[in-house]
């Protein structure tokens, strides 16, 4: 009886540390993908404070792990409303979904970033953000390169449109003043078609 009684507990021992076994292989696993991911990933306690940050938001950024976590997330933000805001709906309780703003780089340089994040909280606390960036840099530049050249393009074409809508209007006064009633209709068709 006594064997039986301590086989019954040596096998569950022996299942238990199989069940911590996996446990932990799976956390070290979740660990590995979280920190390694390569969407820029951070947290923020309700003070505003960077309390972990995954190594894609160092690498995008580039600071050191020591230069970031710790610090108040609006020393990243190039847009002190922007921030205010932020924190301000997610203290809410609201969840962020694709929220355009701009972060500083260590270099100085400017990221234009989309931000999708929400609270974990516990017994109603709040505990810290979830917070995903994604770099839409490169878009919001060629956004900027196209709105440009089609302001550009639209600026040229103007001037030598006006000058021949003025040349057009003179014609058709001194057509309609000399009496061409063909030459007369035709010019102000093409009047016409140059205003719309």
């Amino acid at each position: 009886m006594k064997n039986d009684t301590l086989t019954d507990q040596q096998d569950e021992i022996a299942t238990l540390k199989a069940q911590l076994q996996q446990m932990t292989l799976a956390n070290e696993e979740l660990s590995d993908f979280i920190e390694n991911a390569a969407l820029p990933l951070h947290w923020v306690n309700s003070e505003g404070i960077i309390t972990w940050a995954n190594q894609a938001e160092l690498t995008a950024l580039g600071f050191e792990r020591e230069e970031y976590i710790g610090q108040p997330i609006a020393n990243f933000h190039a847009d002190q409303p922007t921030i205010d805001d932020i924190l301000a709906r997610l203290k809410d309780n609201q969840t962020l979904h694709n929220y355009r703003a701009r972060l500083k780089c260590k270099d100085g340089t400017i990221k234009h970033v989309l931000i999708s994040s929400n609270v974990l909280r516990k017994e109603e606390t709040f505990v810290h953000t979830r917070c995903f960036t994604r770099d839409i840099t490169a878009m919001v530049l060629e956004e900027q390169r196209r709105n440009d050249f089609v302001s550009m393009v639209s600026h040229e074409l103007k001037t030598p449109l006006t000058s021949i809508l003025g040349y057009l209007q003179l014609m058709v006064s001194k057509s309609a003043k000399f009496g061409d009633a063909f030459f007369t209709q035709a010019l102000a068709k093409t009047e016409n078609r140059q205003k719309a």
